[in-house]
């Protein structure tokens, strides 16, 4: 007769493989994906190549295809980098991120903006915001591609039936120009005369900053994970650093990741195969922030499963669950709305 420590060993085993089968929706990649392309969004006024209105463009992911799809989705809204002279919302890593979230159930678009070759022209309602910034060349480029980015905000909103979203489960985040344009449209604008205000629940910040405006961040607004370079030439690490002290003092939750020996942009920081711990890329936290952030365990409707052993196997599920979260807490850089985290994690790539 086998023991009973073998028994017990091989219920755990069985219980191991089953939950690592399963498939969650939100953080898992499990649905096909439908992209549409060159969805006019709205129209901002510029002055080149000629005195007028453009159409402002995005690329709309959707997931699709798998039974049980859930009809309640979590929207995300992602702005590409480019110094607010150039950049695309087809940049290719852009398009492996709304990918990739689509995938996981995610309703996203990537967004065009007005640049400073166009010589945008700043709305009324953005004027006091443009003004207050500095009203300066530098000023109008952030406030026009603010402007655009609550213009795509409210395009995804007003389509939110058709979508299946959520509204009030809604990301928004980007890189470098993109990550400084979602940081003043989450932090900044209630401060400088915008009242029809995104509702915006989390934040990505991929190597931004809010350039002195780290006091318009205060206590209630939305958790935000941070990830820059420490060698950053080109948004200095000290934004960075700015931005979590700020956090910590107004009480935003929030999660850091420091980047060793890493400059600027997505090459030197590949966020879908830099691991931020064992098995763990940079991409998978970001999952994961978003994933506790939105409470998408309430719209997914999850709970701790039983996996078919009775009440011993949820007993050896739990047992197992708190040693691993105890472990992880000696390593494991905690996501809690009540929480904060500031580490500087030890990196290496993962293999292609």
């Amino acid at each position: 007769m086998k023991s009973r420590g073998a028994v017990l060993g091989a219920i755990l085993l069985l219980t191991l493989a089953r939950d690592a089968s399963a498939q969650r929706p939100f953080r898992d990649p499990q649905f096909g994906v439908k992209r549409t392309n060159a969805i006019v969004y709205g129209q901002g006024e510029v002055q080149l190549p000629s005195p007028g209105f453009v159409n402002l463009l995005l690329d709309l992911y959707e997931p699709i295809g798998a039974p049980g799809l859930l009809e309640q989705r979590p929207g995300f809204i992602v702005i590409h980098g480019g110094g607010f002279t150039g950049g695309s919302r087809q940049m290719s890593d852009l398009v492996q991120l709304c990918n990739e979230m689509a995938a996981r159930g995610y309703v996203c678009i990537s967004i065009d903006y007005r640049l400073a070759g166009s010589q945008p022209v700043i709305s009324s309602e953005f004027q006091q915001f443009f003004q207050e910034i500095g009203g300066n060349d530098t000023a109008r480029n952030i406030a026009a591609a603010v402007e655009d980015g609550v213009k795509a905000y409210r395009w995804l909103v007003q389509g939110a039936a058709s979508l299946k979203l959520d509204a009030s489960r809604i990301a928004l985040g980007g890189g470098s120009a993109g990550s400084v344009t979602s940081l003043f449209m989450v932090y900044s604008i209630d401060d400088h005369g915008v009242t029809d205000l995104p509702d915006i629940r989390v934040l990505m910040d991929l190597w931004g900053g809010l350039y002195g405006a780290v006091g318009n961040m205060e206590a209630g607004e939305p958790p935000l994970i941070i990830v820059h370079g420490e060698q950053d030439q080109t948004v200095p690490f000290t934004e960075a650093q700015a931005l979590v002290s700020r956090a910590a003092a107004v009480g935003i939750p929030y999660e850091f990741h420091p980047i060793p020996n890493a400059g600027h942009g997505f090459n030197q920081i590949p966020i879908f195969t830099l691991e931020v711990e064992p098995g763990v890329t940079v991409f998978d936290r970001i999952v994961e922030f978003f994933f506790v952030q939105l409470d998408l365990q309430a719209l997914a409707g999850e709970s701790v499963p039983v996996l078919g052993f009775g009440g011993a196997g949820l007993i050896l599920a739990l047992v197992l669950a708190g040693a691993v979260l105890a472990r992880g807490r000696s390593h494991r850089c905690p996501v809690s709305s009540r929480g904060s985290c500031d580490r500087s994690w030890s990196t290496r790539r993962r293999p292609p």
